[in-house]
């Protein structure tokens, strides 16, 4: 299917309503837009996808850029799992996937 949206006077697109029900898309939901050399492609993002970063937001603290409204986690633990995950990929290649 191919349709023309119309560029608002905000710049934003205006997508159909049929389009919009046949995407399964309500007022709030999100699209991801990809761009390459043909154009750009909008698909719909999915609520698992959107429940990641519903919330999330940058606040300038000083000269640096913090991301509040996340779940509290620990880099330190983050960095030990990404560790581990790595030394068990290296040892399975390591001893010919066995």
């Amino acid at each position: 299917m191919s349709t023309t949206l119309l560029i608002d006077s905000n710049g934003g697109a205006v997508i159909p309503p049929a389009l919009l029900q046949m995407l399964g898309l309500k007022p709030g939901g999100r699209l991801q837009a990809d761009v390459n050399a043909q154009g750009i492609a909008l698909k719909p993002v999915a609520e698992e996808e959107r429940a990641l970063t519903d919330g999330i937001r940058l606040v300038r603290k000083g000269s640096r850029l913090v991301a509040v409204g996340a779940e509290p986690f620990s880099a330190v633990e983050a960095i030990a799992g990404a560790r581990e995950d790595r030394d068990t990929m290296l040892l399975a290649n390591q001893n010919g996937g066995r």
